[in-house]
């Protein structure tokens, strides 16, 4: 017996539900809050370094940062090398990260040549190198964290305590 074509078949029901609802779902998806597409990945272990320099310490402010270039041997040690201004005056900073923890010393020590000083000595859980050259007054700070967090400063012509104050500006390392 041959069903009068006026009466949809059970086929032809759903396939009009499924077009109806396709055509309800394409109406309603801009309305729709859509899924993240965000990934979350670890950081790198230049950006992790990168991390750790702040826009701003006392009255010296960030310049540039960048992860570490590839030295002459071609490779790569993780790093953050920044570089900070206090008007005129210009400083770049390094942050890396040793696997040697260091024992701050028990006394300071300074050694004075013609070339220029040397002071070394512990400061809270760190051990701090400062070294000022007397023929163009260039003057390095390294600090070194127990963390094991690598701090060197260095600059011509800025005092000692500037360059101080920014290897200390470094935040810990995240927990």
């Amino acid at each position: 017996m041959l069903m009068p074509r006026t009466t949809p078949t059970h086929v032809q029901r759903l396939r009009r539900h499924v077009m109806v609802l396709a055509s309800a779902a394409a109406l309603l998806c801009p309305f729709l809050p859509a899924r993240s597409q965000t990934v979350t990945a670890t950081p790198t272990p230049n950006e992790r370094l990168m991390s750790l320099v702040p826009e701003k310490i006392g009255d010296w402010t960030l310049d540039s940062l960048r992860g570490a270039r590839p030295g002459p041997d071609g490779v790569t040690d993780p790093a953050a090398e920044a570089e900070f201004r206090k008007g005129d005056l210009r400083a770049s900073l390094t942050v890396s990260q040793s696997a040697r923890r260091v024992t701050p010393p028990a006394s300071p020590t300074e050694n004075t040549t013609p070339e220029g000083t040397e002071r070394i000595y512990a400061e809270g859980n760190a051990a701090l190198r400062e070294a000022v050259r007397r023929a163009d007054g260039r003057v390095d700070v390294a600090l070194m964290r127990a963390d094991g967090i690598v701090v060197t400063v260095q600059a011509t012509m800025v005092a000692v305590h500037d360059l101080k104050t920014l290897a200390l500006g470094i935040k810990p390392l995240p927990r």
